[in-house]
Order: C-alpha cells, then sequence, then structure tokens
C-alpha cells in the first residue's frame, strides 16, 4: 500500500465528517481533512458531543455540533471535569437521525466515521458506529497509510488544534496507534 503524500490527501467535497468528540477528526480521520489541514470546501464536519474546554478551537476550525450530552455519575469532589461510571448517551439514534434529517440536502451524501472503534474501546465511538450501521447503508471501509510527514504533522495538529488534550498523544496506547500511520474510515450513504 503506498503512502499518501499532500496532494493526495483531499476529501469527497460532499463528505460529511461525524466524530464522537471534537479532537477525533485529527486523532482518527487526519487524512480526510484536506489538503491545507482543515476540512475541505463543501465538507461538514460535525461533532456528536462537545466539551468546554474545545469549543472554541472546533467552531474556529468550522465543525457543528449535536450538542448531545453523555449520562455519567461525577466523582464526588472533582466537579465537572472528572467522572466515572455510565459513559454513553441516552436516545443517541433519534437525537443524530433528527440532526441529520435536519441538514440542507443530506440524504444525498456520504458519511465517513472513524473505523477503530471497538480497538479504541470508547463507549461513544462505539455507539456511533452501530448506530450508523443500524441507520444507514454502508457503503465501504477506506484504508489510508500515512507518511513519516503526514505522521509527525497529525500529531502537531492535534497539540495545535487541542493544547488541553496533548495528554492523550502521550499515552502508550495511542502512540502505538499513531506510530501505525495507518487511518481506517467507515464510510455509509445516507441516500440508502
Amino acid at each position: 500500500m503506498d503512502c499518501i503524500e499532500k496532494e493526495q490527501i483531499v476529501t469527497d467535497n460532499e463528505m460529511i465528517v461525524i466524530v464522537p468528540h471534537p479532537d477525533d477528526e485529527v486523532l482518527f480521520l487526519y487524512s480526510y481533512m484536506g489538503k491545507n489541514d482543515k476540512v475541505g470546501v463543501g465538507d461538514k464536519l460535525i461533532s456528536v458531543t462537545m466539551t468546554k474546554d474545545r469549543a472554541e478551537q472546533w467552531q474556529k476550525f468550522g465543525g457543528d455540533e449535536m450538542g448531545l450530552k453523555e449520562k455519567h455519575k461525577y466523582v464526588e469532589g472533582y466537579g465537572d471535569e472528572f467522572y466515572a461510571g455510565e459513559d454513553w448517551i441516552p436516545d443517541f439514534d433519534d437525537k443524530v437521525d433528527k440532526y441529520l434529517l435536519n441538514m440542507p440536502k443530506p440524504m444525498d451524501r456520504k458519511v465517513v466515521i472513524p473505523a477503530t472503534n471497538h480497538l479504541y474501546g470508547h463507549k461513544h465511538h462505539i455507539q456511533l458506529e452501530k448506530y450508523m450501521y443500524g441507520h444507514h447503508r454502508f457503503d465501504r471501509k477506506e484504508k489510508r497509510v500515512l507518511s513519516t510527514y503526514h505522521c509527525k504533522r497529525k500529531i502537531e495538529i492535534f497539540v495545535e488544534r487541542y493544547p488541553s488534550q496533548k495528554h492523550i498523544v502521550e499515552q502508550p496506547d495511542i502512540i502505538d496507534y499513531l506510530d501505525l500511520g495507518v487511518e481506517v474510515g467507515l464510510i455509509f450513504d445516507l441516500s440508502a
């Protein structure tokens, strides 16, 4: 498999990129960001959830959000930033359906989501994947191999956009993932 070079990093102008959280678009779908390290013209970048520390950066880069809230138990004494327990989003399917149906011309477009959801293991990622398989026609799986330059650039962009999340790219499991230099996107057809 060939490496993706800078001029090859483009997306279909009608592609909708949906990620569970702001920062996942860089971490898992960098190769869909376009030549200028931004989502390409005509693309739609949507996050299912939003956190206070990433909202400003997300909107700066043109992202939209569904605004779904997770249900979780806060760990007593740590405030809103630290939680444990039920990390899932109630009524996920209904809320995502409502959002997509209210988008202009959504049903003739394709959606890409990260494909490493079960490997990563975060419940929001798994909820998004299950929703897409259950509600929309699966089109294909795309595997993209990044060049050494793009592997480094991906980390730089992640830290530039989300400095409060720098610790993520320093975790051993994420370092292993990034060292592979491979991204896999699941493509779904909204028209089916």
